[in-house]
């Protein structure tokens, strides 16, 4: 899952408890029965299973805080659910949020978004255009070759 998405590795917690979700919610011939059936005596479905590290578009509610222009939701990706609730658990640049409603885009992944060599929040993006000579710099390095 984790390669799939091409998640950092930091992330091999969530994956494996997304991959138990799944399993315990799947049909495993050698059963005959599916596993959370089993345990708890009712069925769930499949149909809120989604692909890990999938872009997730959580929807910013209007109020006093989001202003006319700002945007209408926040991006992040898909990490997990929690167990006994609905809603999935969405990890936003630098926090986790549990959140219900949620539009998720399976086709685009975590590294089709972010790069871990490039960053992700605008602090670091512009600490990083400050650290890139200029053009005067690059021209000089290159006169002297």
């Amino acid at each position: 899952m984790i390669s799939a998405a091409e998640l950092p590795m930091f992330f091999w917690m969530h994956a494996l408890k997304m991959a138990v979700y799944v399993q315990n919610r799947s049909y495993p011939q050698t059963l005959n029965a599916i596993p959370y059936h089993m345990m708890n005596g009712m069925t769930r479905g499949m149909h809120r299973i989604k692909k890990f590290g999938s872009i997730a578009y959580v929807h910013k509610p209007t109020g006093p805080s989001r202003k006319k222009l700002d945007d209408k939701y926040r991006i992040g990706f898909l990490v997990g659910y929690l167990e006994g609730q609905a809603g999935y658990q969405v990890n936003y640049s630098r926090e986790l949020q549990h959140v219900e409603h949620v539009t998720i885009n399976e086709e685009i992944v975590y590294q089709d978004r972010y790069d871990d060599e490039k960053s992700t929040t605008v602090e670091d993006w512009a600490f990083q255009i400050e650290k890139q000579p200029s053009k005067k710099t690059m021209k000089k390095e290159i006169m002297d070759m």
